[in-house]
């Protein structure tokens, strides 16, 4: 465990996603995780839970709670017209990451009519989707990965490795928790009894109901101005 943990913290994912508090490593007791996602996908967490006893062991652990990589092969790009781009992905962590410009030498597949100076790179695809939780007044609230906890729950394990944000105030709790934990903070972390990950299992509060099957869309837009301006 400790071996993989080493591999993740050099990816550039991980050091671009969280460097804003500190995060530290752990083994996180599900029976008293605090959730803050109230809906859970059943098809996602009967294909996760569909791993062979044998092969339920500590590597398997690892790259299910802390992976390495993320490949999707349902991505893809479905619409292009002119500046306009929209990409599709049954998984629905696709998401816009960051723009960047590079040097033109940095891109030279792409044979454009002229001499490239620059090029701008708009990344889409995925988050670095460990298992991540916010540590604040002595309580922890999972962030990310919902879906696996409850599938790891539902396969026996008790505890689960986890990345940890560790926020000793509400202005790093700002920088690290979701928009949902900020927008309800009092309700996560100083409610006498603040939403349970065991509450999916519970027969009151639980209910199942079908759902259309939803895909992820991400349109991106480019808008070019150009203009001459004295010196």
């Amino acid at each position: 465990m400790r071996a993989h943990v080493a591999k993740l913290i050099e990816t550039p994912a991980l050091r671009a996603t969280f460097g804003t508090v500190p995060i530290a490593f752990g083994m996180v007791a599900l029976e008293t995780l605090i959730v803050s996602q109230y809906t859970l996908t059943r098809s996602v967490v009967e294909r996760l839970c569909g791993v062979p006893a044998v092969g339920r062991g500590q590597r398997m652990l690892a790259a299910m709670c802390l992976p390495l990589e993320q490949s999707r092969s349902d991505f893809g790009l479905v619409f292009q017209d002119g500046s306009e781009f929209v990409f599709a992905s049954d998984a629905h962590d696709m998401r816009f990451l960051a723009a960047r410009v590079l040097p033109a030498e940095a891109v030279t597949a792409a044979a454009m009519p002229g001499h490239a100076q620059a090029v701008l790179a708009l990344g889409v695809g995925f988050s670095s989707n460990v298992l991540d939780v916010v540590r604040f007044n002595n309580r922890m609230v999972l962030n990310n990965g919902h879906h696996r906890a409850f599938a790891l729950r539902r396969m026996g394990f008790t505890h689960v490795p986890c990345l940890i944000q560790a926020c000793a105030n509400e202005e790093e709790l700002s920088l690290a928790a979701s928009a949902e934990i900020q927008n309800n903070s009092d309700l996560y972390f100083e409610a006498p009894r603040p939403p349970l990950l065991r509450d999916f299992d519970h027969p009151v509060l639980a209910r199942s109901f079908q759902v259309p099957r939803l895909r992820r869309l991400v349109r991106l837009k480019i808008e070019v101005e150009s203009q001459l301006v004295a010196l």
